[in-house]
């Protein structure tokens, strides 16, 4: 009922506009403005003929107000309507053209395009991550176990290790051992990158595997090994001297908090590495 009562309401306004010959709202206003004043004039005159005052200031005065308190609820109803009124079409709709369709269809910038890789290639690069995996899970996990057995098992225990004769020793072989792992692995992965020369055409491939902190990583753990073991070998030489020995003991237990956080960050690496290689996997 209420649709239909607003569809007979526009036909009227509409024929109404098009017996004035009036095109739009703004037409329709000035139209409304202009017969307004005539029939102002019309009342004045018709009054002034019946003998009765004409139009005196008070009229206009009210009619005045009358009009504000239309045009206040016109616009409250105009916000209110238009805070109800739901997005237009032209918001809804998806882009339309050639140009459209080609941005559609472009790759996103934060979805690169994946790389092709034949099957034989397929082959070569698991293999390369094979012994990749390989080299970190079994000669960088050795290192790791190897350090910590070598400061282990605990601050207190390894101190009084320490401290004993031919404890200093015990340290500097078990760090000897350490040492020819890391040299066949830096010759393998980092230094002169053996296994990369061993599939060369895929070498980016191997090399994207290593994170961005890896030969950071690698050489804090050197840097902390060559230290521990100077200290080793100064502590070996106090023996004979228990006063210093204390001494260089408070500053080998610093060395070995050093160390012992360095193999830990080779642990982290292992397993950034081997995370790595599974995606790289599930790539191919």
């Amino acid at each position: 009922m209420g649709e239909r009562l607003l569809h007979v309401v526009e036909r009227i306004g509409e024929t109404i506009l098009a017996l004035l010959g009036v095109p739009d709202m703004t037409g329709a206003l000035i139209a409304g403005a202009i017969l307004g004043s005539l029939w102002v004039i019309s009342w004045h005159r018709r009054r002034l003929r019946e003998g009765k005052p004409g139009v005196e200031p008070h009229h206009l005065v009210l009619y005045g107000l009358i009009g504000a308190a239309v045009s206040i609820v016109l616009v409250a109803a105009g916000v209110i309507w238009q805070g109800r009124s739901p997005p237009t079409n032209a918001t809804l709709q998806p882009p339309q053209g050639i140009e459209a369709a080609a941005r559609l269809a472009a790759p996103s910038a934060s979805q690169p395009a994946k790389k092709f890789y034949s099957q034989a290639a397929k082959e070569r690069i698991d293999t390369g991550l094979v012994a990749l995996s390989t080299v970190f899970s079994v000669q960088v996990a050795r290192i790791v176990a190897l350090s910590k057995d070598a400061v282990g098992p605990d601050r207190y225990t390894w101190r009084d290790k320490a401290q004993k004769l031919g404890g200093a020793a015990a340290v500097k072989m078990s760090l000897e051992g350490i040492s020819v792992v890391w040299v066949s692995v830096n010759s393998t992965i980092f230094e002169n990158g053996t296994l990369c020369n061993d599939y060369r055409d895929f070498a980016d491939d191997l090399r994207g595997i290593l994170p961005q902190d890896s030969i950071e990583r690698w050489r804090t753990f050197q840097k902390a090994m060559s230290v521990l073991s100077r200290t080793a070998d100064l502590l070996q030489s106090t023996e004979s001297a228990p006063d210093i020995r204390t001494r260089v003991v408070d500053i080998i237990e610093e060395n070995r908090f050093d160390f012992l956080r360095a193999a830990e960050g080779l642990d982290m690496l292992i397993n950034a590495v081997n995370s790595n290689i599974a995606a790289k996997r599930r790539e191919l």
